[in-house]
């Protein structure tokens, strides 16, 4: 996987900025999702091609029955356009919250048709302990056959279980993280399983298995006692810039999650209810590509 990563960087230049797909939903109202990767992301030098999996007039979190539109017939439509044209090409991919099996089927064809160098999926499937009311075993079923074409997963601890069929408390032990880690990542040898939102009382982070050791890697970063809708939507449109930029797993995630909790804080302290504030990120992102290319 690192060797993947190593390669990847070194084809990345100031000159030769990544062409990449975002798919995952997009919801008008409440800051997270597209809305928000799609900037971070820009903010990378990525040229970023946006294909919503579904349309919702607004998140589902505090907005009432938001209005949705299923966007599979286009992304079909898309798929054969993008076909017709000899210079398409897709460098990386950042694969979100999909939502129906028709339409994971529809990203597996965009991720097998471009063959991505790097690709990032977040599995979003549940979280609280149990799978997410509009999503069944069968959608699940299809979403684990989806993994194999990611060199990155984040998974949070909810869905780790789902996935490995590990069972363990709200706040899982190292031992419990490492048996489920360590029993997916038999099922997706060539994949770096990145864990988000663990929690270890007054702390949240994120585990890994150390390439060479198979040992547990763990970042933790002070836990503010709020929900942030939106924050694994940010945590995996950072990672993906930084696995762009010459950067280690263990860094990129240290890296992403120091970012993510100043935005955060910020977001707390204006009293945002809905989706982060994303100044500071990226005020950070952009500050580095300009001391960069000093």
């Amino acid at each position: 996987m690192d060797n993947k990563l190593r390669r990847w960087s070194v084809n990345i230049t100031k000159k030769n900025q990544p062409v990449t797909l975002l798919m995952e939903d997009l919801s008008a109202v409440g800051n997270i999702s597209i809305t928000a990767a799609l900037p971070i992301l820009a903010a990378f030098g990525h040229q970023v091609l946006p294909l919503p999996t579904m349309m919702l007039s607004a998140q589902t979190e505090g907005f009432g029955q938001p209005a949705r539109l299923d966007t599979n017939p286009w992304l079909q439509q898309t798929a054969k356009h993008w076909q017709s044209l000899p210079t398409m090409k897709i460098d990386v991919a950042l694969i979100g919250y999909v939502g129906k099996v028709a339409t994971v089927k529809s990203v597996a064809k965009f991720l097998t048709t471009w063959s991505p160098t790097l690709t990032v999926i977040d599995p979003v499937i549940g979280d609280e302990g149990k799978m997410y009311p509009t999503l069944d075993d069968d959608y699940m079923d299809h979403l684990a056959h989806l993994l194999p074409l990611a060199n990155v997963i984040t998974p949070n601890a909810t869905e780790l279980s789902l996935f490995s069929g590990v069972t363990f408390a709200k706040e899982p032990t190292d031992a419990e993280l490492l048996a489920a880690l360590t029993k997916l990542q038999r099922q997706l040898p060539n994949t770096t399983i990145v864990v988000t939102g663990v929690k270890r009382g007054d702390q949240i982070g994120c585990c890994w298995l150390e390439q060479k050791t198979s040992k547990l890697a763990q970042y933790f970063v002070p836990y503010i006692p709020r929900h942030f809708s939106g924050a694994g939507d940010v945590f995996v449109a950072i990672l993906t810039g930084y696995l762009t930029a010459q950067i280690s797993i263990s860094d990129a995630v240290t890296t992403t999650m120091n970012d993510l909790v100043k935005a955060m804080r910020i977001t707390a302290d204006l009293g945002y209810m809905s989706g982060l504030n994303l100044v500071s990120i990226l005020n950070t992102i952009t500050t580095t590509q300009l001391e960069d290319d000093e």
